[in-house]
């Protein structure tokens, strides 16, 4: 079963996507995809609230089926020096984006 704390920090996700008009897709509770049009901006926005970003990945949706693209994997703990921000640079706009976060302690 999953926490109440889960869905509470997707909700924070959806808010923060729908505010500033990026899609996303929520196939429920620990599934939700964001845009890779706006997840620089999501992913900035997440920071702004006090967010740690643990890791994203990226998926391509062909109808209903997601497809892990293992070139798009970031995890910030094996990251070195570069941070998420510079590493999804050159991430496609079609993708669609898992972010893994937490509040910050």
């Amino acid at each position: 079963m999953n926490s109440p704390f889960e869905l509470t920090t997707q909700a924070t996700m959806a808010e923060i996507c729908i505010t500033r008009d990026v899609p996303f897709v929520w196939f429920g509770r620990g599934t939700m995809l964001v845009s890779g049009h706006g997840m620089k901006e999501i992913l900035g926005a997440l920071m702004q609230k006090g967010y740690l970003i643990l890791g994203c990945d990226g998926f391509d949706l062909k109808a209903d089926e997601i497809i892990p693209r293992l070139d798009r994997i970031f995890d910030a703990e094996h990251s070195g020096n570069v941070g998420i921000m510079e590493y999804v640079t050159n991430w496609e706009e079609s993708l669609w984006i898992d972010i893994a976060y937490r509040i910050q302690n």
